[in-house]
């Protein structure tokens, strides 16, 4: 679990009810430490869940040049010749030479941590998981998730419906059987061994990665999840990302508030999208609502971002 972890004070009732009370899993937390804190942030119930975390003082630029294989000409040279936010890199500090917007980069130093985690656990248990879910903790949840007893007959990636921008799939949440999760949170891996150029030129076509506005992150996913053979299947939305004017993303707006604190909407489609299906399937599941409660909003998510 990544994101804004202090939006916590305004989804954890649900996150609570409507994911933890439905997969009952062990939860992974990691985040950056801010300057002067002491200790993790408030957990609220999610405590109860939670079997290791870790809130750190990161220098992501340093470990990526000094993880990636031949830097200069991988990351310098490469890497920085694709446009997109694929490799958004502003939350470096300092950024990258093209000072490129977003944080793809944290975003994927974020998920191999906490890959690390859950496999440093697994060796402690001695026991792997039978299946892996990635989520946020500014991911408002207005119904249940799917129980696993839905999910299980798939032998596939489930993930949420909506933000396929450009081509891409939802990077926002997925369940998956967990010998899926080394890919799905393998971005690092695949940047840093110098491959993410050729997959998404294997996948994408040089169009796509060649061309303008370039892959975001989540062509990148798609990519990764196409190259590596591993399906993906759907479920109807039932969450949206949060965000209050004071606490967002600085790359992004939040509207639908007009005080610092009160919780608002990053995507208004994607909000939107998540309340008519909340509707749809109201207090549980069934395979018919499956199947109900989808809507095809592919057209939402055409336009450059």
């Amino acid at each position: 679990m990544t994101g804004q972890v202090r939006m916590l004070s305004a989804t954890h009732l649900a996150l609570e009810q409507y994911l933890l009370g439905v997969l009952r899993p062990d939860v992974f937390l990691y985040g950056p430490k801010g300057e002067g804190e002491e200790h993790g942030p408030e957990l609220y119930g999610l405590s109860k869940y939670v079997v290791m975390e870790r809130w750190e003082h990161e220098d992501i630029r340093t470990a990526l040049y000094s993880e990636t294989k031949s830097p200069g000409r991988v990351i310098d040279l490469e890497y920085l010749e694709i446009q997109g936010n694929w490799f958004g890199n502003q939350c470096l500090s300092p950024p990258l030479r093209d000072n490129r917007p977003g944080s793809a980069l944290c975003f994927y130093w974020n998920q191999r941590k906490c890959l690390d985690m859950i496999t440093e656990h697994e060796g402690e248990r001695g026991q792997s998981y039978e299946y892996v879910t990635v989520t946020r903790f500014d991911f408002r949840w207005l119904a249940p998730h799917p129980p696993v007893d839905l999910l299980r007959e798939v032998d596939a990636v489930w993930i949420p419906s909506g933000s396929d921008w450009e081509g891409g799939v939802n990077d926002r949440h997925a369940f998956m059987p967990r010998r899926f999760a080394n890919v799905y949170l393998g971005a690092w891996s695949m940047v840093t061994g110098g491959e993410a150029r050729d997959v998404m030129l294997d996948t994408l076509g040089s169009m796509k990665v060649n061309g303008y506005p370039g892959p975001n992150t989540e062509c990148f996913l798609r990519a990764r999840l196409v190259y590596h053979n591993i399906d993906i299947e759907r479920f109807p939305s039932v969450a949206y990302l949060t965000c209050t004017q004071r606490v967002k993303s600085r790359w992004t707006q939040c509207y639908g508030t007009a005080s610092n604190d009160a919780p608002g909407w990053l995507y208004k489609e994607e909000m939107e999208h998540a309340q008519r299906v909340a509707k749809c399937v109201r207090s549980s599941w069934s395979q018919k609502k499956m199947d109900d409660c989808k809507e095809d909003i592919s057209h939402l998510y055409r336009g450059f971002r």
